[in-house]
């Protein structure tokens, strides 16, 4: 029996031995190493860095669009542009119809001056 525990204990410490590195390497393939972690640290940094830049520009930009006030004041202001445009395109139209009335009384008087007759 003495021999069977003397052959048993080295190769079960051998056993343990080898699991124990099989877990250390493990570990070591799981988890991240200071210089990778170094590295990814950095590289959120950079990230970090470059996405507050971008909300800092991005907060200049709005900072200058017109508020809501502006916006309602300009659409007001629109609105009664296109209202004095409406208005000026009823008193075009008059006008033409006006000057059509005035060519034709012209062009009655051409008749008469050059001919010495109206055509009707």
């Amino acid at each position: 029996m003495n021999d069977i525990i003397r052959y048993i204990i080295p190769v079960g410490i051998v056993l343990i031995q080898g699991a124990m590195g099989w877990v250390l390497w493990s570990l070591r393939r799981e988890f991240l190493s200071r210089s990778e972690w170094a590295a990814e640290k950095s590289q959120l940094a950079e990230k970090q860095g470059e996405l507050e830049r971008r909300i800092t520009e991005t907060e200049h930009s709005l900072a200058r669009v017109p508020g809501l006030p502006a916006v309602h004041e300009l659409d007001l202001g629109v609105q009664a542009l296109r209202g004095e445009i409406k208005a000026l395109e009823v008193k075009v139209c008059g006008v033409r119809e006006l000057l059509g009335r005035f060519v034709t009384v012209v062009e009655r008087q051409e008749e008469y001056l050059k001919y010495g007759r109206v055509e009707k």
